[in-house]
C-alpha cells in the first residue's frame, strides 16, 4: 500500500470518528497555495481544521511527533484562507486540531487519538 493510500485510509477512519462524535465534516483536502488541510468539521458554532497524521509504525516517530512549526503555521494561513473565502458564517471561534491513526499491518485501525485545539483562532 502506497504513501498516498495509507493518507486516505487514515482520512477516512478520521472522518468516520469525527461523525461519531457529531462532528460535521463540511470539507476534506481544502487546499490553496498556503497547503492543505484534511478535513474541515464544525461542531456546535466552532470550526475545526483537523490534521491527520497515520503510521503503520512508529520508526520515524509517531504520529503526534510529526506536525513542526512550519507544517502548524501552513495550517493556520490555509485555515485563515478558508476563513475568508467562506461564504458560512455559522462559526464563532476555530481551532486546530490533529487525529493520530496508527495502523496494523493488515491496514486495520490499531488506535486513534484526537487531540484537540493544539491551535486556537
Amino acid at each position: 500500500m502506497s504513501n498516498q493510500s495509507i493518507g486516505k485510509l487514515g482520512e477516512q477512519y478520521a472522518a468516520q470518528f469525527l461523525a461519531s462524535k457529531n462532528h460535521q465534516i463540511i470539507h476534506s483536502n481544502y487546499s490553496c497555495k498556503y497547503g492543505e488541510i484534511d478535513l474541515i468539521a464544525l461542531k456546535e458554532k466552532t470550526l475545526i481544521f483537523v490534521e491527520v497524521k497515520t503510521r503503520r509504525s512508529n520508526y520515524f516517530g509517531s504520529p503526534k511527533e510529526s506536525i513542526t512549526r512550519k507544517k502548524l503555521s501552513n495550517i493556520v494561513k490555509t485555515g485563515l484562507h478558508f476563513l475568508n473565502q467562506s461564504r458560512k458564517k455559522q462559526f464563532t471561534s476555530w481551532r486546530i486540531d490533529l487525529i493520530a491513526i496508527e495502523l496494523e499491518g493488515n491496514s486495520s485501525l490499531k488506535n486513534i487519538s484526537h487531540l484537540i485545539s493544539i491551535h486556537y483562532g
